[in-house]
């Protein structure tokens, strides 16, 4: 089909209407992309590097009213849709390395456990680790926590495949 890569390139740039423009769009405001508020979620942040400003702390435009005009949000709350930025600014450096260090915890022992084993079991703890790690990834362009479904599968899953390594003979190695 003609002009198919071309429309593919220019739905991926950064030109007006592409995903990555869209991804930086409305910086500081309701609605804005999952990359735009990096810069504008930092700031608070910094305020309680540590522990964060707590679960439940909303961050604010700051401006007053509720009045919405068609290019801003006024007082309205910055939800970000980068759930790794959510929990810097929510919990803190403590907070970030805790979930990071339980999903890449899982990721690695479920990754090395499918090598070294063969069989169902392996199966099972390679798509566990797959499911796990693109779980990870996909936290960085919505806020994955705040979607309930999401974090009950989430859990489901890596619970799954850390229970199939205890099941049955282990390798001697492992």
């Amino acid at each position: 089909t003609p002009g198919a890569l071309g429309g593919i390139y220019n739905a991926l740039t950064f030109q007006s209407g592409g995903l990555a423009a869209d991804a930086y769009a409305r910086s500081g405001e309701a609605g804005a992309g999952p990359l735009a508020d990096v810069g504008p979620g930092l700031r608070p942040w910094s305020e309680s590097p540590l522990y964060g400003r707590g679960i439940g702390q909303q961050l604010t435009t700051g401006e007053t009213g509720a009045a919405i005009t068609a290019d801003r949000a006024v007082g309205a709350v910055i939800f970000f849709d980068n759930e790794w930025l959510s929990t810097l600014v929510s919990l803190g450096a403590l907070g970030v390395v805790g979930t990071a260090w339980f999903i890449l915890g899982s990721l690695f022992v479920l990754g090395r456990f499918a090598r070294r084993v063969r069989g169902p079991r392996s199966d099972l703890a390679a798509s566990c680790a797959a499911a796990i790690g693109a779980f990870g990834v996909s936290m960085f362009v919505f806020d994955a926590f705040a979607f309930v479904q999401s974090t009950i599968l989430f859990f489901a899953i890596a619970a799954i495949g850390l229970q199939a390594r205890r099941l049955g003979p282990r390798p001697a190695d492992f």
